[in-house]
């Protein structure tokens, strides 16, 4: 009998131990997910920023829609651009089926016939606006030599 008393005493011991070890430990996890919670509330710029200071906003108040302008490209510019696009896209799928290596070899010389064309297709089209730049430089050469002010 004593000995399961002991036991006993020895084991109410422990847990009056443990008890406040562990709740030190769930205190000082909550106290960390606190810290790390006000932390990323902050906000990215809040250390760059003065306390009282208002964050920078774009666009400003004073910026209206009246005021905004989109570019307008040329069509050629508008040409060269598509371009640029699709010979990026063939690229990019070329690689692709290399890559896989499941591709045929039908499919790659599809592609690189495709990226082949579209670069002929942008010479001629480079040739086109040449050409209308001439026409028109020519054209504007007559109008200044016809009417003189």
């Amino acid at each position: 009998m004593d000995n399961t008393t002991n036991m006993s005493e020895g084991q109410d011991a422990q847990e009056g131990q443990e008890g406040p070890e562990v709740d030190n430990k769930k205190n000082k996890k909550k106290k960390r997910r606190a810290s790390s919670i006000s932390r990323h509330s902050r906000g990215a710029n809040s250390k760059s920023i003065r306390p009282g200071a208002q964050k920078s906003t774009f666009p400003p108040a004073s910026f209206t829609s009246n005021n905004v302008q989109t570019v307008q490209h040329t069509p050629k510019v508008e040409a060269q651009q598509q371009h640029r696009r699709d010979v990026h896209l063939l690229q990019m799928k070329l690689r692709y089926e290399q890559k896989k290596n499941a591709g045929t070899s039908q499919t790659v010389q599809q592609l690189t016939d495709g990226i082949q064309n579209l670069k002929e297709e942008r010479d001629n089209i480079i040739l086109m606006h040449k050409r209308n730049n001439n026409n028109l430089s020519q054209f504007n050469n007559q109008l200044k030599r016809t009417t003189k002010f």
